[in-house]
């Protein structure tokens, strides 16, 4: 039973440190993307 409690603390531990490195790549890539974006826009339509 208590090997079961341990278990469960340390996968729910590895669940959020995934979360948050999974949140933290996706926000990199966000403004990534955002910036390319801009770029494109700008070298397509001028700046405005």
């Amino acid at each position: 039973m208590f090997e079961i409690l341990i278990l469960l603390t340390v996968f729910s531990l590895s669940l959020a440190v995934g979360f948050n490195v999974l949140e933290y790549y996706q926000q990199q890539g966000i403004e990534k993307a955002r910036k390319q974006l801009e770029q494109t826009w700008e070298r397509e339509h001028g700046r405005t």
